[in-house]
């Protein structure tokens, strides 16, 4: 149970604290934890890493997550990454299936 430990740490460390840092030490020992499913660490990483203006780490992980969660918020997290990258057409096409998709 240490992998949920660290990923309710980070998760504390990033929506509650704002401190994405601190978060992101949290999740890498989540994901070091964790033996099967580690969609939700991408999806925090992810989070943090936009949080600090690091789309380049931000949107890799954001599509793995789409690959096997693609929910409407994920979908629109990682449109809202590509626009703030300038690829407007990438985003578009994300927002087209964060319309289609279910939470």
């Amino acid at each position: 149970n240490m992998g949920k430990t660290y990923l309710e740490g980070g998760q504390y460390f990033g929506e509650k604290q704002q401190d994405f840092q601190k978060a992101l030490q949290w999740l890498n020992q989540a994901e070091a934890f964790a033996t099967n499913d580690k969609t939700e660490v991408k999806r925090l990483k992810a989070l943090c890493y936009a949080s600090l203006g690091d789309e380049g780490k931000a949107i890799p992980l954001m599509e793995e997550v789409i690959k096997t969660a693609p929910t409407k918020s994920s979908l629109t997290n990682l449109a809202n990454m590509y626009q703030r990258r300038g690829n407007a057409d990438r985003a578009n096409q994300l927002r087209a299936q964060a319309a289609q998709a279910s939470e």
